[in-house]
C-alpha cells in the first residue's frame, strides 16, 4: 500500500534559499551546494523532495524561467547561425540551426504544445493470451515437424 505525505506547511529557508538559488538565479548545482554551505548533492536531493510538493504557481514560475532560459539559447544560436553564413561556414551554420529546432522541439514541449501520442489497445487479457497460445502453438509445431525454427 503506497503511503501519502502531507505538503509541509513551510518550507526551511535553507530550502527556499536552494529553490531560489537554482530557479531565480540559475545557479549550477555546484554553485547552490557553495551558496548555501553543503554539497551539491544534498542541496539537489533537497530542492527534489521540495519538487515533490510544487505548486501550480511554482510550475508557472518553473515554466517562465525555462522560457527565458530558451529565449537565452535562441537569440545565442541566432547570432551563431548568422555570423557561420557570414563568413561562408555552412557546417557550423547548419549545426547553429538544429540546436535551433531542439530549442523549439523543448520550448513546444514545456509549454504543452506537443501532445502526447495516446494509442488505443482494443484487445482483453484473454484474447491476448489466446493470441500468444496460437503463436506459441505454432512456433512449437514448426520446431517438431521440421525439427528446427524456420
Amino acid at each position: 500500500m503506497a503511503t501519502t505525505s502531507k505538503r509541509p506547511t513551510r518550507w526551511t529557508s535553507m530550502d527556499d534559499a536552494i529553490w531560489d538559488a537554482r530557479i531565480r538565479q540559475r545557479m549550477t548545482w555546484r554553485e547552490v551546494g557553495n551558496e548555501v554551505g553543503m554539497s551539491f548533492s544534498q542541496a539537489r536531493a533537497r530542492f527534489y523532495k521540495r519538487m515533490e510538493y510544487i505548486t501550480p504557481a511554482e510550475v508557472e514560475e518553473m515554466r517562465a524561467e525555462e522560457n527565458g532560459k530558451l529565449d537565452e539559447q535562441e537569440r545565442h544560436l541566432l547570432l551563431v547561425m548568422a555570423q557561420a553564413r557570414q563568413e561562408g561556414q555552412y557546417t557550423a551554420a547548419v549545426a547553429a540551426l538544429n540546436g535551433l529546432e531542439r530549442v523549439a522541439g523543448r520550448r513546444a514541449k514545456l509549454n504543452g504544445l506537443d501532445q502526447p501520442i495516446r494509442h488505443e489497445v482494443s484487445i482483453t487479457g484473454e484474447e491476448a493470451r489466446a493470441e500468444i497460445d496460437a503463436t506459441l502453438d505454432a512456433y512449437l509445431l514448426g520446431v517438431t515437424d521440421a525439427g528446427s525454427v524456420d
